[in-house]
């Protein structure tokens, strides 16, 4: 390894805290009166598919060739599920109570990860965390990822080339086509395969940076993403615009999506400076998925606590509310890795006990021979 250069894709980790906060923000903006502005916030759940994307990023960057697909699924039940089980409790409670609308259905698909495979209104609308449907997705991943890395790993540039051609193009002319023929993106928009666009996007461009390929100046993207939300923002409601169909809006924001990711990485790769490195953003994004999982029972109690009491308040207080609100997840995400995610990872892997270590965040650079022969690199969560 280089002197001076990082041993570790911090960039990414920090990436993935804005990603989940980004989705947070959605969930304010449906609950809370702020003055944050709904035109911007309605869209931070494009950091779903950013998730999607970097999880193929890196578990594509990570995986070695004397690795076998029954390690790599123990690894990533280790990593995912103890937490995401937890994060199930609290809805399924507030349903038995009859203080939510849970389905026993969408509460059984939920625990065996089931709910994107399977997928209908009632398991959408009525679920006991709603944003554990990714999770879902995420799993229906796992299970193509031993089949598909030896084929990427495989395969010509020009392959390569053309497969993230037809992601980029083909994609949203499905998309279009099925609205055109079922008036209605909602339900099959939480299906697993539905999502799998930025998912095999991501192990393509993991793949084609392992060869060498190199991105623009880390700067240069998180401003052409930040001007890219602004744009959304400012067209949203436009009387030419439609912005509704979710689907279509992910895949056409997926190229700076992949822009990004692969900024920030060339960015640790070269040693280039990055605030995403610092260590209280990388703490942050260790964190993400905690945040991520533990949001929406937040806000399921908090309406179960006190009844509308998210709703009808004017903006200042409103406003107050969310940053309250904001500041309450970042502290419960931080206190479930803790407690939950880091020590039950460690426990069903046999691994030694860490907070910030290599099972959150990606390594950077590995010697030649293990760039040609596999080495012993640890698969971590995108």
């Amino acid at each position: 390894m280089n002197e001076g250069r990082p041993a570790r894709l911090d960039s990414l980790t920090g990436l993935r805290f804005f990603a989940a906060l980004g989705v947070l923000l959605t969930h304010i903006n449906s609950n809370v009166t702020t003055l944050l502005g709904s035109a911007w916030c309605q869209f931070g759940y494009l950091g779903v598919p950013f998730f999607f994307a970097l999880s193929g990023f890196v578990l594509t960057w990570t995986a070695t060739a004397d690795d076998t697909a029954r390690a790599f699924w123990r690894r990533r039940f280790a990593r995912v599920y103890p937490l995401y089980l937890v994060s199930l409790l609290p809805g399924v409670i507030l349903g038995l109570a009859g203080q939510a609308e849970v389905s026993a259905l969408a509460a059984i698909l939920s625990v065996v990860l089931l709910q994107g495979w399977f997928v209908t209104p009632t398991v959408v609308l009525k679920n006991p965390n709603g944003p554990g449907w990714s999770i879902s997705a995420e799993a229906f991943f796992y299970a193509l990822f031993p089949l598909l890395i030896p084929r990427a790993r495989s395969a010509s540039g020009r392959m390569l080339a053309c497969s993230l051609v037809v992601l980029l193009a083909v994609v949203p002319l499905a998309i279009v086509a099925w609205d055109g023929v079922f008036s209605s993106w909602f339900v099959p928009y939480y299906a697993a395969a539905y999502q799998v666009a930025p998912f095999l996007s991501g192990v393509i461009l993991a793949e084609a940076f392992r060869r060498g390929m190199r991105f623009p100046r880390l700067r240069w993207s998180l401003s052409l993403a930040v001007a890219v939300i602004f744009v959304l923002g400012l067209a949203d409601g436009h009387a030419h615009v439609q912005l509704t169909n979710r689907p279509l809006v992910e895949i056409g924001v997926l190229p700076f999506v992949l822009l990004l990711i692969g900024s920030a990485a060339t960015a640790d790769i070269v040693g280039a400076p990055s605030l995403l490195r610092s260590r209280s953003v990388v703490k942050l994004g260790v964190w993400s998925y905690a945040l991520y999982l533990t949001q929406f029972p937040v806000i399921m109690v908090i309406e179960a606590i006190s009844p509308n009491s998210l709703f009808g308040v004017n903006r200042v207080v409103g406003s107050l509310s969310a940053v309250a609100l904001i500041l309450l997840c970042i502290a419960l995400a931080w206190a479930a890795h803790r407690l939950i995610e880091a020590p039950w990872n460690d426990r069903l892997r046999h691994a030694p006990k860490s907070v910030i270590s290599e099972q959150e965040t990606v390594p950077a650079q590995r010697s030649e021979p293990e760039l040609h022969a596999g080495g012993q690199w640890v698969s971590v969560d995108g």
